[in-house]
């Protein structure tokens, strides 16, 4: 059993709950924000004369001169700007010898960089950079707002505060009078520019008018300065063999390019963690490298594992050098004590259950697009060097593609090429039920492909569109037939050249009836020829997936990618409607089926790798595949996809979808069904149904259930429920959920995640 969780900080103060961080957990995605109240209008200082100068510029219904003690007072709806500042109020006494200014009622300032306070008195120096305020308000561009009794500004806008309060959405108050949101109260706040850190003397927490926690200080690098998403990630978590785990950031340097923190992590079973992040960037570099260490008191509760001694740590590092806007250049790597460091103590950088080192190298332009890179996949976890072997080493990969508009509307050419060395290990292969799926053979693989074409679109008399294409592929591969697998290929090295010609019709038709009822039907038909062999890249290894539905019926090669392309004449034909009823309801159809009328049908052809097996497309006429959508009723939609034999109008697969959205409550269904014959080495259907509902409580509350049911294994595949509250500035769910022993990942999880807005996402949860 475990337990891990990152508290991810955002915005303007996004790190003020850092010390009370623990309290609570986990991101969470506001569903309605209440509107939040602006402390000025947007066009309060439009029209006042702006001064860029120490030259005041003054309007005032009473203006007094008094040159002997060199004041000027300026009395009812005072307008001043000096200095690139616009200030009103009531009134104003400017020293000309001291260049004081004292402000009274209604004060309103808008500094040169655009942020805004109001104050009921103010006494301000140095060009106004410096003083005193009393009752301010502050309201932030990210538009968060800071109050306080009393305010001193300090040279370098540092900022003393007393009795001071930090919120999101002003007053936090909503229409009906109940406080929402978060606040943090504090007895005094300190912002230290030249630390480059603010201060909270005793900072308590408030959700939705709620005191939650009061601690006696904290202290935090000023999120103003520079961003540090990546640095600050407070942290707590649980597992058998660590015990409980708090970790808390500090940092050792910080400033707007370079940042050095500690983390501590202390374990109840294993001691201290440490990591040390360092992170450096300019205008176009970025560089981090991240160090983790730690001395195992009881290195037993790994016992048997790779776990099992004292010292173990990991170190990681990556790069970006971005010279232009068009051209990416980057990198990363990662070391480590023990493939299950980064996975038991779940740090660092990962993919899934593997560490990737990488050099790559991107270049986007216009229409021109250039990506090279060198990848290693490396094994993390007990098993790690198993998987590692029967990862494949990418080293190099090169895609380029361009698009060139030819004058005259002669249309356009298409050049494409990709060109990739693959180096494996093992082979990786399973069965199931005596089916053969390999998803990679052992051994070195070098496969390059160029395709250029040639397509335009043009209108005829009617409406009706005919777009030609014309292009030519060639593919080069070779492998060395390392692999001892019963179906692996034996070495080889293969050219090959596929002539390609397509013409695609349709005849879009619309209309209006005379109930108001938009239409629209596009019929389709679509010849594709391709004369070069299916199995370009002698092995699969990057185009296994293929799903045969009415997204891909009308594509010139179905096949996902280069090691296989389609082969020999095919026509498809089908047609699109789309009903528009107007007030929010609609309908959308999509038919279609295709015919193979000469040479070979790729998806037929037998593989190891089963790709295109029992997909629907390996029939002649294929099976039928249609779709349908729409809105019959105010907020209520429903959805079909189906793949249907044409020869016994079976169902070899089908999904039926619908949802409902009220103000009271929300509810959806779905089933789906797969007939054995389309996923090879399958014994049976699979049927599963499942549905949520959501009930709301009131404006901010809800209670949400969701379940999946496979009937023909009369068991559950997973279910949950949750508690949710949502103002739209502080948002929060409790929750349960499982999965069953049928899923890739079985367990059992409760959780709670918290979202407070300008601030940051937490999250925390245990699985058993």
């Amino acid at each position: 059993m475990s337990v891990t969780r990152y508290c991810t900080h955002k915005g303007k103060l996004k790190s003020a709950l850092l010390g009370l961080g623990l309290l609570a957990t986990c991101a969470f995605v506001p569903a309605a924000m209440a509107q939040q109240t602006q402390l000025l209008p947007s066009n309060y200082f439009a029209g006042q004369a702006l001064s860029t100068t120490s030259d005041l510029k003054v309007t005032a219904q009473t203006l007094t001169v008094l040159p002997a003690q060199d004041l000027i007072i300026a009395t009812g709806d005072v307008e001043l700007s000096a200095e690139g500042y616009l200030i009103r109020a009531q009134r104003v006494v400017y020293n000309k010898r001291t260049r004081e200014v004292e402000l009274l009622g209604d004060i309103a300032v808008k500094d040169p960089d655009g942020l805004v306070y109001v104050a009921d008195k103010a006494n301000l120096t140095g060009d106004f950079r410096q003083g005193f305020l009393e009752n301010l308000i502050f309201q932030d561009e990210a538009g968060y707002w800071l109050s306080a009794a009393e305010a001193e500004i300090k040279p370098n806008r540092s900022l003393d505060l007393n009795d001071a309060d930090i919120t999101p959405c002003g007053t936090c108050v909503d229409e009906k009078g109940r406080e929402i949101g978060w606040r943090i109260k504090a007895v005094r706040i300190v912002r230290d520019t030249e630390e480059k850190t603010i201060y909270f003397e005793r900072p308590s927490m408030v959700f939705a008018g709620v005191p939650i926690a009061t601690i006696p200080y904290l202290t935090i690098p000023d999120p103003s300065l520079t961003d540090y998403d990546e640095l600050l990630k407070a942290r707590l978590s649980y597992s058998s063999e660590l015990g409980v785990g708090i970790a808390y950031p500090g940092f050792i340097l910080h400033d707007p390019r370079t940042n050095l923190t500690l983390t501590p992590t202390i374990f109840t079973n294993q001691g201290v963690l440490g990591q040390l992040d360092w992170s450096h960037s300019t205008k176009v570099t970025s560089v981090k490298v991240t160090g983790y260490g730690i001395y195992q008191f009881n290195p037993s509760a790994f016992a048997g594992k790779l776990g099992e001694r004292n010292l173990r740590g990991a170190a990681q590092a990556k790069a970006v050098y971005t010279p232009t806007e068009q051209l990416t250049v980057g990198g990363a790597y990662t070391l480590f004590s023990d493939r299950s460091f980064l996975t038991d103590y779940d740090v660092g950088d990962r993919e899934g259950s593997y560490a990737v080192n990488r050099v790559y190298g991107t270049y986007l332009e216009g229409d021109s697009y250039i990506d090279g890179r060198i990848e290693q996949y490396v094994g993390l976890g007990e098993s790690g060097a198993a998987n590692e072997a029967q990862q494949a080493l990418i080293a190099p990969k090169v895609e380029a593609n361009h698009v060139q508009q030819l004058a005259n509307d002669w249309g356009e050419v298409r050049l494409s090429g990709k060109l990739v060395h693959l180096e494996r290990d093992s082979d990786h292969a399973t069965t199931v039920n005596g089916t053969p799926h390999v998803f990679g053979f052992e051994g070195a693989k070098s496969h390059l492909t160029l395709e250029a074409g040639w397509t335009n679109q043009w209108v005829a008399p009617g409406g009706l569109l005919i777009a030609p294409y014309l292009g030519v592929r060639g593919d080069y591969a070779q492998y060395n037939g390392a692999s001892g697998h019963a179906q692996a290929p034996a070495a080889d090295v293969v050219y090959s050249a596929t002539p390609i010609a397509a013409l695609d019709v349709s005849w879009p038709l619309v209309g209006t009836d005379s109930s108001g009822t938009k239409h629209y039907f596009a019929p389709r038909l679509q010849i594709v020829s391709r004369g070069g062999p299916t199995n370009t890249g002698i092995t699969n290894d990057d185009a296994q997936s293929f799903v045969f539905d009415d997204t891909n019926l009308f594509s010139f090669n179905r096949f996902s990618d280069e090691d296989r392309q389609d082969s020999g004449t095919r026509v498809a034909i089908g047609g699109q409607y789309n009903a528009d009823f107007g007030n929010g309801r609609w309908v959308d159809i999509v038919v279609g089926q295709s015919y193979h009328i000469g040479g070979t049908n790729a998806a037929a052809v037998a593989n190891p790798n089963q790709t295109g097996i029992g997909s629907g497309a390996d029939q002649s006429p294929s099976y039928i595949v249609a779709g349908i959508q729409g809105a019959p009723l105010d907020g209520i939609t429903l959805g079909a996809k189906t793949l249907i034999d044409p020869s016994n109008g079976q169902v070899a697969r089908g999904s039926v979808a619908g949802q409902y959205s009220g103000d009271i409550f929300s509810a959806g269904a779905f089933y789906n069904y797969a007939h054995r014959s389309v996923a090879p080495g399958a014994t049976q259907d699979r049927h599963e149904v499942g549905g949520n509902v959501r009930f709301n409580i009131d404006d901010y509350w809800s209670v949400g259930a969701y379940s999946n049911y496979d009937i023909a294994d009369q068991s559950f595949v997973s279910y949950g429920s949750d508690l949710t509250y949502d103002d739209g500035y502080l948002g929060g769910t409790i929750y349960y959920n499982r999965s069953s022993a049928n899923t890739l990942d079985p367990k059992d999880t409760i959780g709670a995640k918290l979202n407070l807005k300008m601030i940051g996402d937490y999250a925390y949860d245990y699985d058993f």
